[in-house]
């Protein structure tokens, strides 16, 4: 590996980081203004935290404003950068309840927009609403359908990224 793969393989790690979590940011920020009351409870959350922390806007502080966390989940669910994900079966799979058997090494293509706009996983789906994504309503909610950052070997790394920017 020479030097030039190592910075495009970098470039476009950032470039597609930085272009996703700023559209994912707009449509957070949409979403806020289109639902003051959870502008306003978002900004009491937030600062309530702070006061918690000294003021300071520490990793600590940021790790427990849940409440940013399921507004952000709430956007990706509404917004989902991928319509849908594409993967192999890494070992063969017969589905629960039915004779659909998925052998090993057969394409799978999960549709998340779907899942996500599903009002059999995610009641009243259009509605702005980021308490579906607390603890206490998973039971409810199609939290396992979820799935903002894909899953497996080939799940997104910008998660972190995300909430770096978030703030």
């Amino acid at each position: 590996m020479d030097s030039r793969f190592i910075f495009v393989q970098y470039f476009l790690f950032w470039y597609a980081g930085t272009e996703m979590i700023f559209g994912i940011l707009n449509f957070c920020l949409h979403e806020l203004a289109m639902n003051p009351d959870v502008q306003d409870n978002l900004r009491e959350y937030v600062d309530s935290s702070l006061r918690q922390h000294g003021g300071e806007l520490t990793y600590e502080a940021v790790n427990s404003m849940k409440y940013m966390e399921q507004v952000i989940y709430e956007t990706l669910r509404k917004y989902h950068p991928d319509v849908m994900l594409n993967r192999v079966c890494s070992k063969s799979y017969t589905i629960p309840g039915t004779e659909v058997r998925i052998e090993r090494g057969t394409q799978v293509i999960i549709p998340v927009y779907a899942l996500n706009h599903d009002p059999q996983y995610f009641p009243d789906p259009e509605k702005f609403y980021p308490e579906r994504f607390d603890p206490e309503n998973k039971s409810s909610t199609g939290l396992l359908d979820f799935l903002p950052f894909g899953t497996g070997s080939r799940k997104c790394i910008g998660k972190s990224q995300l909430y770096i920017h978030q703030l």
